[in-house]
């Protein structure tokens, strides 16, 4: 597909943002939604566009979480990286060696030449890195500080900034990621734990990505990824869990191709684009409202936690009785049916289409069981 075929409509006054891995995060947690491929593909901020109404997202991000984040990754970088090097020789035995004599690629010193952002000139320099990894060199990096991944999304170049990428001396590449939440008593934030796996998926993807694209082997990158936490509340010392991140990259691949979305689904909602943020708020609402109608949206409870739209969605979702309210595993057990009075239906013996006869037979059988519980019950 080219990018003219991928690109969503954009009016001028719809906000954008700049495209990060954190927004990337969140759009892979929804790659079978249109709605939100269009609005990735199209740069649209939608927690913007939905400011100010009663479908208004969180605050974001907790300012003293940034800050501890910084101080963490300070405390990571001191001395030439020694605390994450020590973690990462730790991994010799069963990863392979990081080198006696580590080599650190600091590509955030790269002076800015005239016409070119700095963006750009890390972007060129990182590929240079890579490839030395990816060809085994005997100058390969055993980290690269201040990577910049080049990517195209929906037709236009994005560059991606990343914590870190670690190189074992045998070519392989490992993403690191630091994260400041801490590991006590062996234990973490599972939900925490899990977003910095995506954040890492996505790294692995954009690089195996690039390589590709250099005619490079992308399995350069290793599935296992390495999240960095500190020990305890302080932050004083840090530790290193291993992570496979096989799922999280495939994930990364499907979205960073952006598979899911449909080009004829761009080409019905030509004449319906994403709203200005100065129009008025009711109005605003109906337009994203009749766009999420045009393209179709696939709610489930956990976008509330990663989705501006989701409010909005919910709420439709609920006045239409969606069987997706109950949760992805109601959603699996009663494949085929969309809507709940649909399901009240099929177990009070209604005729079943072919795709709900599976499901039809098990709610028919529940509610027997459930009318002859109630009968035994009664005294």
């Amino acid at each position: 597909m080219s990018g003219d075929e991928l690109s969503a409509p954009r009016p001028a006054g719809a906000p954008r943002h700049s495209l990060t891995v954190s927004v990337l995060a969140a759009a892979a947690e929804h790659t079978d939604c249109t709605f939100s491929n269009l609005a990735l593909a199209g740069r649209v901020n939608l927690e913007q566009l939905f400011g100010g109404t009663r479908y208004e997202p969180g605050t974001g991000a907790d300012p003293l979480a940034i800050k501890r984040g910084r101080l963490f990754e300070e405390i990571l970088k001191k001395d030439d990286y020694a605390e994450l090097l020590n973690l990462l020789y730790e991994q010799d035995a069963a990863m392979g060696a990081f080198g006696a004599d580590a080599r650190i690629a600091r590509l955030r010193d790269i002076p800015v030449s005239s016409g070119r952002s700095g963006l750009e000139l890390r972007a060129a320099a990182t590929r240079v890195e890579l490839g030395k990894i990816a060809r085994k060199a005997w100058d390969a990096p055993t980290l690269i500080d201040g990577a910049v991944i080049r990517a195209r999304i929906a037709g236009e170049i994005a560059y991606f900034e990343a914590d870190g990428l670690a190189a074992a001396s045998n070519g392989a590449l490992h993403v690191v990621e630091a994260k400041s939440f801490p590991l006590i008593d062996g234990r973490c934030d599972p939900v925490k734990l899990g977003a910095a796996c995506v954040q890492a998926g996505l790294y692995a993807g954009l690089v195996r990505a690039q390589l590709r694209e250099d005619g490079l082997p992308g399995e350069t990158v290793s599935d296992t990824g390495f999240i960095v936490l500190p020990k305890n509340t302080r932050l004083g010392r840090a530790v290193l869990l291993r992570q496979n991140l096989t799922f999280h990259i495939r994930r990364a691949e499907r979205l960073l191709s952006l598979a899911s979305l449909d080009v004829g689904a761009v080409e019905r909602i030509h004449d319906h684009p994403f709203p200005s943020e100065k129009t008025v708020a009711a109005e605003r609402i109906d337009a994203l409202s009749h766009l999420m109608d045009q393209a179709g949206t696939q709610y489930r409870p956990e976008c509330l936690e990663h989705c501006a739209a989701a409010k909005l969605c919910r709420e439709r979702a609920y006045r239409a009785g969606r069987v997706a309210l109950l949760g992805d595993q109601v959603r699996r057990e009663l494949t085929g049916i969309d809507t709940l009075p649909r399901v009240l239906e099929l177990a009070g013996g209604a005729e079943a289409l072919e795709s709900e006869q599976d499901s039809a037979r098990e709610l028919v059988r529940a509610r027997r069981m459930y009318r002859r519980a109630l009968k035994e019950a009664r005294p």
